[in-house]
């Protein structure tokens, strides 16, 4: 069935990956640079963004999963909300944009907060995807740490894997 929501095995610990999962690279997190977002690629279907933390309550993961033709996508939407709307950038009445890829609703929007307290930013979400407490799965990207390198990291993956760009 070609909208069927393709299942993807959790990752529960970084010392065990599940089959099917191949690593495309990791980028430090933007709140804790000691940490790392790590990210793969499921099968040929999906981008995966797993990071962990060891706390005191205990090992912690979180999982996000998008279809991997967010990658270019978000690219050309990064790109369209710095632009003017009379060169192709998104109207200014507007702060997101939603797209269905093979039945997965995925948006993107810009907001002032979305890194934390005046930290301006841009948050990807999958709608048919629900995290532990059953919110859409998510993933921000803070301005600053997108224009201090993790921009150029999400399109070297972007790149490797659709050198032709979003088409």
């Amino acid at each position: 069935m070609e909208n069927e929501i393709i299942q993807i095995p959790q990752i529960n610990h970084h010392t065990s990956i599940p089959q099917g999962f191949v690593f495309i690279g990791e980028y430090p997190s933007f709140h804790e640079p000691s940490e790392k977002e790590y990210f793969f690629r499921y099968k040929e279907s999906h981008l995966v963004i797993w990071s962990y933390s060891e706390t005191k309550f205990g090992y912690l993961t979180y999982q996000k999963e998008f279809p991997l033709k967010v990658l270019p996508w978000v690219v050309v939407q990064l790109d369209r909300f710095e632009k003017p709307e009379s060169v192709g950038g998104i109207p200014s009445d507007e702060v997101s944009n939603t797209i269905d890829m093979g039945g997965e609703i995925i948006g993107i929007a810009c907001g002032s907060c979305i890194g934390g307290p005046n930290i301006h930013g841009y948050e990807i979400w999958n709608k048919a995807r629900r995290n532990k407490y059953d919110n859409f799965q998510d993933f921000k990207m803070p301005s600053p740490w997108l224009d201090s390198g993790f921009r150029d990291f999400w399109k070297s993956m972007s790149d490797k894997f659709f050198p032709q760009g979003w088409v």
